[in-house]
């Protein structure tokens, strides 16, 4: 019974706290996304403040339940308060951002001795093991960023990620850390409620960086402490974000080699924007919806062969597969005809229509 009121208490704080800064600052300008940014979605300025209240919350739980992990969680000050910052003010250089995640992570590998040991089919030897772990959580950091477009969307597969990690510390037989595990998702739950269902308050700079930092880290703390995890399946939980990232990498760089055009450059032609302007268009939050069932399906698929390390790899490589279709398939669907069409190209073939009839 102790436990249903800790999860609950976990969800009502950041759902409570969602509101209350939904609505103390709606119409304001300070912490506000605005509808006018390049790849903006959204009609009217939104709170972009969710990531505060993450990670407020995330670091009082922490401090009752693991001095680890509120290590872990104090390290990614420095980040935070760039984060708060970038919030404010508008977007900032993404090098610079990319430093203070490179501090934080090698600060908390530092302060808690946690860092990625294996790889599955090897272990990582020693002087590899502190670069590699720091190369993995920024690039997942950055990964939650890149996904973090639509209503839910991040959140949601961090919901997910947290859930699965929980499934698989009780199937293994370590209910402390599924708990642990339930109840970071139970916290998250309460802001993607808000988020996902009204669109009234995002997870902003602050929170994707929170997330991803976090996610990254706490599933190297339970590989550290649940020898029997499959080292993969953490990897394998966050696929999608991890897929997008690289296709993202892709594409900059030719649009850098190609045209000549900024690498760090925000752009409209991440698989979720390309899913929900060119098609779905009448609701953000759907599009959301039909990702994240992807990703849950996957998500059971890895849980299903937690113990199967080439089958992790399989599922990735399925996961890679139909991400690159999807995205073939919906960027081509209709663009060389509609989509990318001037107007005047449009009303052009329109009076030709009109001579010949």
């Amino acid at each position: 019974m102790d436990y249903i009121f800790i999860l609950l208490g976990g969800f009502l704080s950041t759902f409570i706290g969602s509101v209350v800064l939904a609505y103390f600052l709606k119409g304001k300008k300070l912490l506000s996304d605005s509808k006018d940014k390049y790849h903006a979605v959204h009609s009217g300025d939104v709170p972009r403040s969710g990531g505060i209240i993450l990670y407020i919350t995330f670091l009082l739980v922490s401090s009752f339940f693991s001095e680890q992990l509120f290590l872990v969680i104090l390290a990614f000050l420095p980040t935070f308060l760039y984060s708060v910052y970038e919030d404010i003010n508008g977007d900032t250089p993404q090098k610079v951002r990319l430093v203070f995640m490179t501090v934080s992570t090698f600060v908390a590998v530092i302060l808690t001795g946690l860092s990625i040991k294996s790889a599955g089919f090897f272990d990582i030897p020693e002087f590899l093991q502190i670069p590699l772990t720091i190369f993995a959580v920024v690039g997942l950091t950055s990964a939650i960023n890149f996904i973090d477009g639509l209503n839910g969307l991040a959140s949601g597969v961090s919901i997910l990620a947290f859930l699965f990690l929980g499934l698989a510390s009780g199937f293994l037989g370590n209910d402390y850390y599924m708990f642990l595990s339930i109840l970071f998702a139970f916290i998250v739950f309460g802001f993607f409620v808000v988020n996902f269902f009204t669109g009234k308050i995002f997870l902003g700079d602050t929170g994707a960086y929170f997330l991803g930092y976090f996610l990254g880290m706490y599933s190297i703390y339970l590989l550290n402490n649940i020898d029997q995890l499959n080292p993969l399946y953490p990897l394998t939980l966050v696929a999608y974000p991890v897929i997008e990232t690289f296709f993202t990498i892709l594409r900059r760089l030719y649009r850098k080699k190609g045209r000549g055009r900024d690498f760090f450059k925000a752009e409209k032609v991440h698989l979720h924007t390309i899913l929900f302007k060119r098609h779905i268009r009448i609701s953000n939050s759907l599009s959301s919806f039909l990702i994240l069932q992807t990703v849950f399906l996957f998500n059971l698929l890895a849980f299903v062969f937690i113990e199967n390390i080439s089958y992790q790899l399989w599922i990735i490589g399925t996961e890679f597969l139909i991400y690159w279709l999807s995205y073939k398939f919906l960027f081509n669907y209709k663009t060389d005809k509609i989509f990318y069409k001037s107007i005047s190209e449009e009303k052009e073939r329109l009076k030709e229509v009109t001579l010949r009839t």
